[in-house]
């Protein structure tokens, strides 16, 4: 009977444990500083494409949204950001389509030298 109990009890702790842990699970991101910019890597176990929600870049400097892409089911692997203009649309989507949220109705968006 303890033995049951005690094992009962390893299993419920380890069921929370698991849950908590999916709960909050934040997919791994990795960036790496290039000569023109960043890569961004947000693959799973370094090679899996990884459902993105969300990504959006911020200028440090003011606070200001310089671009933001949202998605409801979008898988994204890596993606580049580099001074100067760059595209709405990031780079290598595995899977589903972004919306450009920030800027709208534009090409492009800047990143400016040695903002934060």
């Amino acid at each position: 009977m303890k033995r049951a109990a005690l094992f009962g009890s390893l299993g419920v702790a380890a069921v929370a444990t698991l849950t908590i842990a999916l709960l909050h699970y934040r997919p791994p991101l990795r960036i790496s500083k290039g000569v023109q910019g960043v890569h961004v890597d947000v693959q799973t176990l370094g090679e899996y494409p990884t459902d993105v929600a969300k990504v959006r870049l911020i200028d440090g400097s003011n606070g200001a949204v310089v671009w933001e892409v949202r998605s409801d089911a979008a898988q994204l692997s890596t993606f580049d950001l580099n001074v100067g203009e760059n595209s709405v649309g990031p780079s290598h989507v595995a899977w589903g389509t972004f919306e450009v949220v920030v800027p709208k109705r534009a090409g492009t968006f800047t990143i400016q030298r040695g903002h934060p």
